[in-house]
């Protein structure tokens, strides 16, 4: 139950966040930095007409927009106000915006309209992106420093002296493997062991002849009798 209730949660969360951004796309508009703009007040569900008075206001301003260095009211099909122009679109004018409708008998009603929510358009994606791979690149570069830190400390801590024996065979362990990788095939070195038997050799031929000496062996050949 517990299962298909979590089911229930999130298929209903998709389709919740489908269709907001369905509507989103229906009353927002996205376009380029510092580039002119025009938000007209017009919606199929709201009759206006020429006697109408527009006001336009924003989101979290407490005053009505009005003419002056960033906007500008214009008069569309007969009827003042109707279009928001914007002089220059900056990333501070990004929001929503409402076109409130009154007549003689007050207010009518309020048609959204929004600017750059979703962000501007670009014709780069590195433009779009850079904040992006300036935050990937600086973390990447955080992370190898911290790595490359305890490498450095690991490698220069205080270490027992079994500690110590352990890292030198592990060491003496992978200069046998690479030995072995390079064709040396781990053979023993016998250089040493070979001179020792040829000294022991030489040794053992002296002191043989010694002894022949020392017991009046003579070498064989023609004896006077």
């Amino acid at each position: 139950m517990l299962r298909v209730s979590a089911l229930y949660a999130v298929l209903s969360t998709c389709i919740l966040l489908t269709l907001a951004d369905r509507d989103y796309q229906s009353w927002s508009e996205n376009t380029h930095l510092d580039k002119p703009f025009s938000l007209l007040c017009n919606d199929t569900d709201v009759q206006i007409e020429s006697g109408d008075q527009i006001l336009w206001t924003r989101l979290n301003h407490d005053r009505p927009v009005a003419n002056d260095t960033q906007f500008e009211l214009q008069t569309t099909f007969g009827i003042e106000n109707m279009t928001l122009f914007f002089k220059k679109v900056t990333g501070s004018l990004a929001g929503i915006y409402f076109c409130n409708i009154y007549n003689a008998s007050g207010f009518v009603s309020r048609i959204v309209r929004g600017i750059n929510v979703g962000g501007p358009l670009y014709d780069d994606y590195i433009d779009k992106y850079r904040w992006n791979i300036v935050v990937g690149v600086v973390a990447a570069a955080c992370v190898m420093f911290i790595i490359i830190g305890i490498g450095v400390v690991d490698n220069f801590r205080y270490q027992s002296p079994e500690q110590k024996e352990k890292r030198r065979a592990r060491r003496n362990h992978a200069k046998q493997l690479h030995q072995q990788h390079n064709g040396d095939g781990g053979k023993p070195d016998t250089t040493d062991h070979e001179m020792t038997y040829d000294t022991a050799d030489h040794e053992m031929t002296n002191n043989h002849d010694k002894t022949g000496d020392n017991l009046g062996y003579e070498p064989e050949g023609n004896t006077h009798l």
